[in-house]
């Protein structure tokens, strides 16, 4: 199984939170995350939060029970002012905890029950955790900054639209009482030219006020838009993880639902990431009548899915239609992928 360099694992980690905590301060405790409907952006951070500090306590005593798992949860700082600082100290405990020392020796619940060591699995779920709703996090502030646009938009044009009428009525008035006094003057000139029996020939004059529209972007109304890059490495392994779990017995017993549903006849599916070299970024999926199984590698396939490791993980945890994500292309049985989506999401968040 491929597995990212224990070292480059905590670093993004740690990186990932830090820019998941700049998006939701960005976006705010209220607002929703687009991609966890049930959420709000205080909910998400909660859950990162406290996610973390819960993995940490079960690296650092060393819980091999499940029965024996933490229930007491980290308390969230309830001013958002303090959550870029609560979430550095929770990502960097959890990648303190998944020392090396810890990944080799250490016995530890390994809740995929497969053969990595449970501080490998849980450093990898915490990548994942991080990339993740980072993602979530960044959407939900891109979509703050898009509405807040749109209200200043809205606001300059119906600015503009009441302006309008009233700068015309001003120059209207103004053209109408310098008409006047022109005519005035000329009639008055007139008169005492043809009083003088001269002739005298008058003008008059037109001032216009003309008004432009201004349209306020994100950035200009105080907004960012929050960078969700992911390099191919890091999304590779958290494909290999992602499809670890669906297909391990913890998922059997947790989601029957899924995992029954993505059983099938010896359908095939195959992800390619083009980003990435050799078998560590392809990943062949067989639906068999006893449950779905993966292998790295390319292989000849019913439905065959290419692109960035970054949108094929973004699509593999519905953070991203296959149509907008970037890059992707679809050969086969489109239906076969379509199914596969639609039975592999995750219950929250």
């Amino acid at each position: 199984m491929t597995e990212l360099i224990a070292e480059r694992a905590r670093l993004a980690i740690v990186e990932h939170t830090r820019r998941l905590a700049e998006s939701a301060v960005a976006a705010g405790p209220y607002a929703a995350v687009p991609t966890a409907p049930e959420w709000t952006v205080r909910d998400l951070v909660e859950h990162v939060g406290q996610t973390q500090h819960w993995v940490a306590e079960i690296i650092e005593r060393r819980i091999t029970d499940p029965t024996q798992l933490p229930t007491e949860m980290a308390v969230p700082p309830s001013d958002p002012g303090d959550w870029q600082t609560w979430l550095a100290e929770s990502a960097q405990r959890v990648a303190d905890a998944c020392s090396d020392d810890a990944l080799v020796d250490a016995p530890v619940f390994n809740a995929a029950g497969d053969d990595r060591s449970g501080t490998q699995f849980w450093l990898t779920s915490m990548l994942n955790e991080a990339v993740v709703h980072g993602y979530d996090a960044a959407n939900a502030a891109n979509a703050v900054n898009a509405a807040t646009a749109e209200n200043a938009a809205n606001a300059a044009n119906a600015a503009n639209a009441a302006s309008a009428p009233n700068a015309a009525n001003a120059a209207s008035a103004v053209n109408a009482a310098t008409a006047a006094n022109a005519a005035n003057a000329a009639n008055a000139a007139n008169a005492a030219t043809a009083a003088s029996g001269g002739g005298a020939a008058g003008a008059s004059g037109l001032v216009g006020v003309a008004g432009a529209a201004g349209v306020i972007r994100a950035s200009d109304a105080g907004g960012r838009s929050v960078g969700t890059d992911v390099d191919g490495d890091v999304a590779a392994a958290l494909i290999t993880n992602h499809l670890a779990m669906l297909t391990s017995p913890t998922w059997e017993m947790r989601r029957t639902e899924s995992a029954h549903a993505i059983r099938g006849t010896g359908q095939t599916l195959q992800w390619i990431a083009t980003d990435t070299t050799g078998d560590e970024g392809a990943w062949f999926v067989e639906r068999r009548p006893d449950g779905a199984t993966w292998q790295p590698g390319t292989h000849q396939a019913d439905v065959t899915i290419t692109g960035p490791a970054g949108s094929l993980l973004l699509t593999m945890t519905r953070r991203l239609s296959l149509t907008d994500a970037t890059g992707i292309t679809i050969t086969g049985d489109t239906d076969l992928i379509d199914h596969w989506l639609d039975n592999t999401a995750h219950v929250a968040g």
